[in-house]
């Protein structure tokens, strides 16, 4: 099987989150990935929704970027 985008497997994972919890299990088989990978990638997401906001800009053809003020996560 070849190996999956990290954008694809969180697309698959924020699609098969519900309103209602569900167990990991249950997400990573909705999503099509193993338990362990819906794991680490819903951890992550959930540390990043604790991040200070990441803000992107364009100067001519160039990207530029900043974090906002505040304390990461632990």
């Amino acid at each position: 099987m070849p190996k999956r985008e990290p954008t694809e497997i969180l697309r698959n994972l924020m699609e098969a989150l519900q309103p209602e919890y569900q167990n990991t299990d249950t997400v990573s088989k909705r999503a099509g990935v193993s338990w362990v990978t819906a794991w680490k990638y819903l951890k992550l997401i959930v540390w990043i929704q604790d991040c200070p906001k990441v803000a992107r800009d364009r100067v001519g053809r160039s990207e530029i970027w900043n974090r906002n003020r505040g304390r990461l996560p632990d």
